[in-house]
């Protein structure tokens, strides 16, 4: 009885992943309209930010990663799924708040505004990291291991293909219209795609709250097992490097392609999104032959 209850469970959990699917090309989208593309270093650019100013602001969203390592019981005792949907949900209506910037500048100058954007993007990191803490555990649980692989080369080739209409799109909108209202477009756009990518998870099952047992080591006693384990650090400074790598190449390429060889935001856009696609299209082939 125990197998077949398993069974089952898998295969709720196999019917429920084109949620997810559909979720992870809707965010594709809104990532890169938003915040974690050329297009938002651009926008930056075009409100007169100097880099190491937009250099500062996009190291909010790494640094506030850290906030998981306190608040992962938390998120565990809420439900990952419940805190998956509200934090996520409620940062795509913080950053859709970038609508007002015209209007403040319009009635609070330049200065005003630039406070206003700082605010909402601390806001923002803030919400995006501990909707993260929730995520990745809550993925463990809702794809079953024997199609793990799989899972992750379809949200691979589907988040690719999402990526190339995106940047699309968004050179063309760049490319036709003028100031600071093209970046605004994006980003309200994305933020109603990304609002619709939140809410295709709600069918995703699992993400129930869990009661850790107060006998046996602690939360922080766990994390200096992890540590101990060789592989795990190599997985981690692994990634550490892959992250800096990505970082250079999506955030200060732009500027320095559109302030020294005096290229369009459009074609910045797309010499950026080149490279990035080609890594996504290796990972794809080595997931699909393992």
């Amino acid at each position: 009885m125990k197998n077949n209850t398993l069974t089952v469970s898998d295969e709720v959990k196999r019917r429920a992943l084109p949620w997810a699917l559909a979720s992870g090309a809707f965010n594709a989208v809104f990532a890169l309209w938003v915040f974690s593309g050329s297009v938002f270093v651009l926008f930056m650019r075009e409100l007169g930010l100097p880099a190491s100013e937009i250099g500062g602001l996009l190291s909010l969203f790494p640094f506030c990663g850290l906030l998981a390592l306190f608040f992962a019981p938390a998120a565990a005792r809420m439900g990952r799924k419940r805190v998956y949907l509200i934090f996520y949900g409620v940062r795509k209506l913080v950053i859709a708040m970038l609508l007002l910037l015209p209007w403040i500048i319009t009635v609070r100058g330049m200065t005003a505004a630039k406070v206003f954007l700082v605010t909402i993007i601390v806001v923002f990191a803030v919400l995006r990291a501990l909707a993260e803490t929730a995520s990745y555990p809550w993925l463990q649980e809702y794809v079953p291991n024997s199609v793990r692989g799989k899972f992750n080369a379809w949200i691979s080739v589907i988040g690719l293909l999402a990526s190339g209409v995106a940047l699309w799109v968004a050179s063309v909108v760049i490319d036709h219209g003028t100031g600071v209202g093209r970046y605004l477009i994006l980003i309200g756009a994305g933020a109603f795609l990304g609002i619709i990518g939140v809410l295709l998870m709600a069918f995703v099952p699992g993400g129930a709250p869990i009661n850790e047992p107060k006998e046996g080591p602690g939360y922080g006693a766990k994390m200096i097992v992890a540590l101990l384990d060789r592989n795990f650090v190599y997985y981690l400074l692994a990634f550490a490097g892959g992250v800096v790598g990505l970082a250079l190449l999506t955030s200060f390429l732009p500027l320095f392609i559109c302030d020294h060889l005096g290229m369009k935001a459009k074609m910045v856009m797309r010499l950026v999104a080149n490279p990035l696609a080609t890594v996504k299209k290796n990972k794809k082939f080595k997931q699909l032959s393992s």
